[in-house]
Parts: structure tokens; sequence; C-alpha cells
């Protein structure tokens, strides 16, 4: 507020124009499960495998059947991750029971299980992106869950399929006679199968490990090494030794398995001669029955990504002063970051603009202002065809020595 009267010189800051908006941190990924140390019900950062120690048992104690040690295990074998960790018991996986997964809200307000999720942008500056329960996701109530709070958070949480499960098991149950708890068209769901063989560093041997815990470490390569516009699909998985049951895998046949299981909205793994494992798919749960673009999981993701940065960036502007400065700082911000986007790859286009149609004098002058906005991220190249012609007109090509 400039003084009534001034003999001399002032400057005067103006507040308007645009201001960078700051990225969402996408490589996150919320792991609920058991472990035999560390604490319980109290959402705990972990950014290095040094920091997996505070969940092993002390003094070489045998590990026991916990879920936790060795999802994150397998996770950062991924390289490059940031895991919330949520021991639901220091009981082991057969004792522990869904409602500790599920978790609730005590007398207090205190969460716990999976609802601890909603905690976490206060505690850590950020949400999960991704969330698993490696071992419990197998039962219905716990796969449920996990859908709820994967939209409660503007996250993908990743459903396995039971240990045993065949391929028509699988596809029978994305259906309403199936027996397994595939029957979701939920975007937000990932569902994962089967079962891989990897190394168990507790038990020294080989072990049925669920792909759910690995295919979340590769998205979050995915996103640190190309961006989280890139499908994870594709990719190598580390540190897995073989799968639980063979599929038949051919990038040409439509009735090969992985294809099979892609075709009904299921991501697996492909290995034929000479690829190693990789994740492949990449749709979420939401198709078949939905073909629309957000169905592909990484455009989903940058949808979620780019919506969430630009409401948090949006705090700077709120109780301002409704004026044209301000719905022009708003709509610049919006555009600059799209134009950012856009040069990174993770756009083909948008825009943002201010409709006084749909800004009446009545929202106004109860201080709602509405900006609208659009943009197109990068659909995945999921087929790719070739027309092919048998001619004979290059015949006369032929020319004698």
């Amino acid at each position: 507020m400039p003084a009534n009267f001034l003999h001399g010189v002032e400057t005067i800051d103006v507040d308007n124009g645009s201001r960078p908006v700051r990225e969402v941190k996408s490589a996150v990924t919320l792991l609920a499960g058991t472990a035999p140390a560390g604490p319980v019900n109290t959402p705990t950062l972990v950014l290095s495998e040094t920091d997996i120690a505070q969940f092993l048992p002390a003094n070489g104690a045998p590990m026991g059947n916990h879920t936790i040690p060795r999802a994150l295990r397998a996770i950062f074998n991924q390289r490059n991750a940031t895991v919330i960790v949520v021991n639901v018991s220091k009981d082991g996986l057969d004792t522990a029971v869904a409602a500790d997964i599920i978790g609730g809200v005590d007398a207090a307000g205190k969460r716990t299980g999976l609802k601890l999720a909603a905690d976490c942008y206060n505690l850590f500056g950020y949400f999960p992106k991704m969330l698993i329960a490696p071992g419990f996701c197998q039962l219905a109530g716990v796969a449920a869950e996990q859908v709820v709070q994967a939209n409660a958070v503007g996250a993908y949480t990743l459903i396995d399929a039971p240990v045993g499960a065949t391929v028509a098991q699988v596809i029978g149950g994305r259906g309403p006679s199936g027996t397994i708890h595939f029957e979701t068209s939920s975007r937000r769901a990932i569902l994962c199968y089967p079962h891989v063989r990897a190394y168990d560093t507790w038990a020294r041997a080989e072990a049925l490990q669920p792909l759910s815990q690995f295919a979340a470490g590769v998205i979050g390569r995915k996103d640190n090494d190309n961006g989280y516009w890139w499908s994870p699909s594709n990719t190598e998985i580390l540190g897995i030794t073989g799968l639980e049951r063979p599929l038949t895998a051919r990038i040409d046949d439509p009735q090969s398995e992985v294809n099979v299981l892609n075709e009904a909205g299921v991501v697996t793994v492909f290995n034929s001669f000479g690829t190693g494992f990789r994740l492949w798919g990449n749709r979420s749960a939401a198709f078949p029955t939905s073909t629309a673009l957000d169905n592909f999981i990484a455009v989903g993701r940058t949808k979620d990504m780019i919506d969430e940065a630009i409401r948090y960036n949006s705090l700077q502007f709120s109780d301002h002063p409704v004026s044209q400065g301000l719905i022009d700082s708003l709509v610049m911000t919006t555009k600059s970051f799209f134009n950012i986007k856009i040069g990174q790859g993770a756009l083909l286009g948008g825009d943002a603009w201010f409709n006084p149609k749909r800004n009446p004098q009545a929202q106004l002058a109860n201080g709602q202002v509405l900006i609208s906005y659009r943009f197109t991220p990068p659909p995945p190249m999921e087929r790719l065809t070739y027309e092919s012609e048998l001619t004979s007109e290059y015949l006369v090509n032929l020319k004698s020595a």
C-alpha cells in the first residue's frame, strides 16, 4: 500500500505474471505388508538399500514369511526407487489378516494400513503414485481397498493373480463367473500375472515372488530414466530368473498367451529368444471396457501428474483478489507449463484459457474462477503394421554385366 505522501523515489513490486510449475514426484511406491522389525503403522521413507536394514530381523534371525524386505529388494533391484513403507504387523504373512492391510482409523484419528496413504503428502510433500501389497493383494478385500486408496491419492495400484492360477483362470477372472479377484474396470488398477522366480537372499534359494513388486520398480525406473509419459511395457525386469509357468510370447502372433492376456487388460511378462524377461502390457484394468485414451497406463499417469502439478502450483494464487491480472497469471502459468512438457515430449500439445461465458458475474462475485485447459499425452505405439506387396516391377532393373 503506497504512502499518502512521499517526497522522493519508491519502487512498487507488481505480483503478476506466470510462475514456474513444480513437477509432481512420480516414482514413489507405497508398500504395505509385514516385517519382523521397524515401525508399525507409521509411513517410513526408504530411499536406498541400506534403509532396508531397519525392517530385517536382528542378529541374523530367520526372516520368516514376511513380505516387506523381499518386496524392497525386488524394487531396489530396478534402481533409483523411493518407497514409503507401511509395516502393519511384525507377524508374518500367515498371521496378518486382510483387515491389517486394509486398515482403518482409530478413536484418536490415527490411520492404519493402506489408509495411511492419505497422510503421505503432509509427511513427505508428495503422494505415492503406485500402491502395492504383495502377498496380500490376492485377497479380494485388500485388492478392492487398493483401488479405493489409489483413487483417493491419484495413484495406480498393482494387483497380483493368485499363485497357481492358469491363463484360462486369469482371463475368466475378468468376468462375473471368475474364481479370482480380477473383476474390475478401474483405470487405476494394473493386473499382474504370473508370479516370477527370483533368488530369495534369506531362504538362500529361488522362490516364487509377486510380479507386482518388480513391476512397481520397473515403472519407477522408467520414470527416472525416461519420464512418466513413457510406457513401462517392453522394459527388462532386473533380478528375476524365471516365471511361475512358461507363456508363449511372439510379437507377431495374436494367439500367443502374452497377447491374449494383454487383450484382457492384464500386464504380464514377455520372454522369448534373446529378450530376457520384459514387462509386457500397456493397458490398465479399464481395458477392454473402456477404450478412452487414458486406459493406456502411461497416458493415465501423465494426466495425473499434469493435473496434480497444476492444482498444487495454484496454492500460491489462492485467496488473491479476483482481477484481470490474476486471471492472466493463471492462464499464462498453465500455458508455460504445457510448453515445457511439449518440449520434453510429455505432451503433443496443450492450451489454457479463461471463458467469460463460463464465469458468470454471480460466480465471480462468490470468489469462484474457472480456468479451462486441455492437453494430449502421446499414446504408446502398441501396434505397428507393415503393408507388404510382392511385385514384379523391379525386374526391369536387371542389367547385363
